[in-house]
């Protein structure tokens, strides 16, 4: 069974790349937002059982956005990728980093 993910990309087209690097690793992006405003109107009406299990902020998104974020995360788990790290190594040391973070959550249990 995978792990849905709801995902926070500035940039949809790279968000779609690395959710087909991410599939055979068995997390689903379930939802993929660029906007704060979309992340709201996309999680808020969730039902708890619909809910991602952990929301990926991109890099693209300031402090300020990744905080508001996690102000509406309703308890799931905030994984924010440091955003020079895609700019100074790009999505293969993303994904390392990510899979890495997302392991010390133990979701797939």
């Amino acid at each position: 069974m995978s792990v849905p993910v709801l995902v926070c990309g500035r940039h949809r087209e790279i968000a779609e790349k690395m959710k087909a690097m991410f599939a055979p690793h068995g997390y689903d992006y379930k939802y993929i937002c660029t906007s704060e405003q979309e992340f709201r109107d996309t999680f808020t009406p969730l039902s708890h059982k619909d809910r991602p299990k952990v929301i990926l902020v991109g890099g693209g998104f300031d402090d300020n956005a990744a905080n508001e974020i996690k102000a509406h995360a309703d308890g799931v788990p905030v994984v924010c990728v440091p955003a020079q790290l895609m700019q100074e190594q790009g999505p293969p040391a993303v994904m390392k980093w990510l899979l890495e973070e997302l392991n010390k959550l133990n979701l797939k249990q």
